[in-house]
């Protein structure tokens, strides 16, 4: 199980940053913290929920003492609109990531093979 300052094991997704820019977020073995040496790393369901926003604004308040990345499967461009039309999160200063089938795939892996929960 993975706990309090193990390593997340790598991955690299599409996403868009606090700007509305497309990105690469990629987080391997030698993974260096863009901005602090914590990271936390969340999933929602789906774009365009009217629950999500509160939680996400929510996970916006860490970013002064972690790096904060939000994934859920909708795709890069869903994720811009949606920042576009939410008050909550338009504002956010976090990276949203787009997870892929074969991400998908991984997610179960690591909850198997490390016993965590994700």
């Amino acid at each position: 199980m993975l706990s309090v300052g193990d390593k997340f094991p790598a991955f690299s997704l599409k996403g868009i940053d606090e700007n509305n820019n497309f990105v690469d977020v990629n987080v391997d073995e030698g993974y260096t913290p863009l901005k602090k040496d914590w990271s936390v790393i969340y999933f929602y369901p789906k774009d365009f929920t009217f629950i999500c926003p509160t939680e996400i604004a929510g996970m916006d308040a860490l970013v002064e003492d972690a790096n904060v990345i939000g994934i859920s499967g909708d795709n890069e461009f869903c994720k811009l609109a949606w920042k576009k039309d939410n008050e909550l999160i338009g504002n956010i200063n976090h990276v949203f990531c787009r997870l892929r089938i074969g991400f998908i795939t991984w997610v179960r892996y690591c909850k198997w093979r490390w016993r965590c929960l994700l």
